[in-house]
């Protein structure tokens, strides 16, 4: 979806929940298709295959820079959370076994 405009007006000639909700999507659409990188290549000949492989390095490298250490920061926190919540419940547990042996 290249013009978010001509896709809108043709949803305007529409009044149903579809068009309503399309128009809306259609927004989230817009932002993801606008970063979105594209490169065309040939089933026939593969013209373009360099400039395939091109992009494929540099979304791994944009992955392994930007995406990998914000997923190992979000795993660190989320195994960190669950070993305090597994702690809280064994000292739960002992209190317990503590209280019915008194």
């Amino acid at each position: 979806m290249n013009d978010f405009e001509e896709y809108a007006a043709a949803l305007e000639a529409d009044s149903s929940y579809a068009s309503t909700l399309s128009r809306s999507l259609s927004l989230v659409l817009e932002e993801f298709y606008k970063n979105l990188r594209t490169v065309g290549v040939s089933a026939v000949t593969g013209q373009g295959m360099d400039e395939l492989m091109a992009a494929v390095k540099e979304a791994a490298a944009e992955y392994e820079q930007d995406y990998a250490p914000e997923l190992a920061r979000r795993r660190a926190e989320r195994e960190a959370k669950e070993k305090a919540r597994q702690e809280a419940e064994m000292a739960k547990l002992r209190q317990d076994m503590t209280d019915k042996a008194s």
